[in-house]
């Protein structure tokens, strides 16, 4: 896993989230359950933390080998005879520090089973519109301020020597050419 920092494990019940995200988005009908696990994958990077996504059954043929960004997801599938309710609940049952646990399902079953062990609990309908703000800010600004590269905008710089008490003193050769042509010369 590229990241050790995870605060607080979410565990999605993917098909409910799914059907929440087909219901609600306008692009629902090109949306699949291998996309949403893209789209929770880069919600969990960018608030740096991990997921356990609960499958009923098997997943599907054509599943992606590896989803990116790789390390944040962990998907799980019931098996056949067994539902993704029942795993979600065994996960809570088994977990040490339940507390730390965000359980993402509209389903009351699960959502009761939260309940009884103290974890967080958001409904689907709660949690999509959250993750997809969060999905639109990736990439929208800089983490770091421009200044940092860029140097500090004209006509701030001198208010700042002045504060510190810095005279602005420009050398005579600012880029040492005159020094590197007499090196080259001689």
């Amino acid at each position: 896993m590229p990241y050790a920092w995870f605060i607080m494990p979410y565990i999605f019940d993917a098909y409910n989230l799914y059907h929440v995200a087909r219901n609600n988005m306008e692009e629902s009908a090109e949306i699949t359950p291998a996309m949403l696990c893209v789209m929770i994958a880069w919600d969990m990077r960018y608030i740096k933390d991990k997921a356990i996504i609960c499958f009923d059954s098997v997943l599907p043929r054509g599943w992606p080998k590896k989803i990116e960004p790789e390390g944040f997801i962990e998907i799980r599938c019931s098996g056949h005879g067994y539902d993704a309710d029942s795993l979600i609940e065994d996960l809570i049952e088994a977990n040490s520090a339940p507390k730390r646990l965000t359980i993402i399902s509209s389903d009351r079953r699960i959502r009761k089973a939260a309940r009884a062990r103290k974890c967080k609990s958001i409904t689907s309908h709660d949690y999509l519109p959250e993750m997809l703000k969060r999905l639109a800010k990736i990439g929208t600004k800089p983490r770091e301020p421009r200044e940092k590269y860029t140097g500090v905008p004209d006509g701030q710089l001198g208010p700042w020597l002045d504060m510190f008490g810095i005279k602005k003193q420009l050398p005579e050769d600012p880029d040492g050419l005159d020094e590197l042509m007499g090196r080259i010369s001689n």
